[in-house]
């Protein structure tokens, strides 16, 4: 039976798996050796002080010999890391590269403790103990164990739905749910391939709907695995997910940003450099605006510059008028001004050819519709940054609760290579923003459709304390 992790240690976890992937570039935090981690955290911090502390917590147990930690080749490299941290020659045949190694073992928990204060969670325990079992038990993303990890018991809506599959001549064997925060996933098994493109087609979603009642409330997935699908039914009480409670804050340089959370509770994340820009849509009440203030919290707290166009007057973005690093345009009069100083910052920074060098702009702007509709030449500033921006790091966001066809058209919108797709109207608007149907099928808080022309990934937005 997969170990039930509580509700505090599982947002532990996110952000423990978020810190180490900011900090050591490693994607999954059961890819390292817990030793090798607490360790690394120590000498990415470059803190050496504890040579002089022996207060440091002698109560965890080390392991007993380093090279058991690190393979041979490992060895000399972590010799060299030591004498560069503690500035000067560490003998490898000598007994301090053993006592360093523990003594920056030690200090590494520390750091984590020190992180994740306040989480009820005993952080060296967590690590020592529960990650391991949680690691073994851990979901694989191709559904190996899903026979494992599935409840296999039917209810009354899994009885529905198997209904509305033999009333759709399409022949599936039920194979469980899985349930989690806002979605429970009822999983079914293909009995003759010749049905499978027909399973997450529309018709067998309206079929679905029309049987169990649940209009607009569930969606079909196709898994990874072979001939295995699932219908997911979206809950009917979500609970919020707080960007605070999964956002952990450590190098500003690090320009990831959390868009949402899948339908396993997985955070998904984005780059500046993988969007490079990004057009967002939704009607009032969709979510929009909390996921554009989401954006540009996160955004705040890194190492680059931010404008943010709001023409409504600064409601939007109003908190950070006074922000280091951050402009706040209020009228379409300054919002071309903007503009035009990008484009030539642009140009600018081509010429100097080093544009590694050169900190981030993003450009935000909400009610996008509304200010090309007051301002016909800014649509061409605007594409000329969408154009040539990415290589100079210029970054535009772009958002709009009117999706209309003859303004978002063009050079423009084909120069915005990702897209996000709140609540629609109607499937007309869906396809402006995204290039397909289906946004006006979503529910409305922020349920949204992420699409960078590879994959479209069903997503919950963030709230905002």
């Amino acid at each position: 039976m997969a170990l039930q992790i509580q509700a505090n240690a599982r947002k532990t976890l996110r952000k423990v798996s978020l810190y180490i992937k900011e900090q050591l570039g490693m994607t999954s935090l059961y890819d390292v050796v817990i030793w090798k981690l607490a360790f690394f955290i120590s000498i990415k911090s470059k803190n050496t002080q504890f040579e002089e502390d022996e207060k440091i917590d002698r109560s965890i147990r080390v392991i007993t010999d380093y090279t058991s930690l690190f393979n041979n080749t490992e060895k000399y490299l972590i010799i060299n890391l030591l004498s560069i941290v503690h500035q000067r020659k560490v003998d490898i045949n000598s007994e301090e590269p053993m006592r360093l190694v523990e003594k920056h073992c030690r200090q590494g928990f520390k750091i984590l403790e020190e992180k994740f204060a306040g989480t009820d969670v005993d952080v060296v325990n967590f690590f020592l103990n529960e990650i391991p079992n949680i690691a073994a038990d851990a979901p694989a993303e191709d559904l190996d164990n899903l026979e494992e990890l599935i409840v296999k018991v039917k209810d009354k809506l899994s009885e529905k739905l198997h209904e509305a599959f033999i009333e759709t001549k399409i022949a599936v064997k039920y194979l469980g749910y899985r349930d989690f925060q806002r979605i429970s996933k009822y999983y079914f098994e293909v009995r003759d391939l010749n049905h499978n493109r027909e399973i997450v087609d529309e018709i067998t979603k309206s079929n679905l709907e029309l049987q169990t009642g649940l209009h607009n409330k569930l969606y079909l997935a196709n898994s990874s695995r072979e001939r295995t699908f699932s219908v997911n039914v979206i809950k009917d009480e979500i609970p919020p997910f707080y960007v605070e409670e999964y956002l952990f804050e450590t190098n500003d340089r690090d320009y990831s940003l959390m868009i949402g959370l899948d339908d396993e509770d997985r955070v998904f994340t984005t780059t500046l450099e993988s969007l490079p820009h990004l057009l967002i849509g939704g009607t009032t009440g969709s979510g929009k605006s909390v996921f554009l203030k989401n954006l540009v919290y996160q955004l705040s707290k890194k190492y680059l510059n931010l404008v943010l166009v709001d023409p409504k007057g600064g409601t939007t973005f109003g908190g950070y008028e006074d922000k280091e690093r951050c402009m706040l345009i209020k009228n379409t009069k300054d919002a071309d001004a903007i503009m035009s100083d990008l484009v030539e910052e642009m140009d600018e920074r081509y010429q100097k050819k080093k544009l590694d060098l050169e900190m981030p702009i993003v450009v935000v702007i909400d009610e996008l519709a509304d200010l090309l509709g007051q301002n016909k030449g800014l649509e061409a500033l605007l594409i000329r940054l969408a154009q040539k921006g990415r290589e100079a790091h210029i970054h535009l966001i772009l958002a709009t609760q009117r999706p209309d066809a003859k303004i978002l058209e063009g050079l423009l919108r084909t120069n915005l290579p990702s897209r996000i797709a709140f609540k629609v109207q109607n499937q007309n608007e869906s396809r402006i923003i995204l290039g397909d149907m289906g946004a006006e099928t979503l529910q409305n808080k922020g349920e949204m459709l992420f699409n960078n022309q590879k994959f479209t990934k069903r997503l919950q937005g963030f709230y905002i304390e």
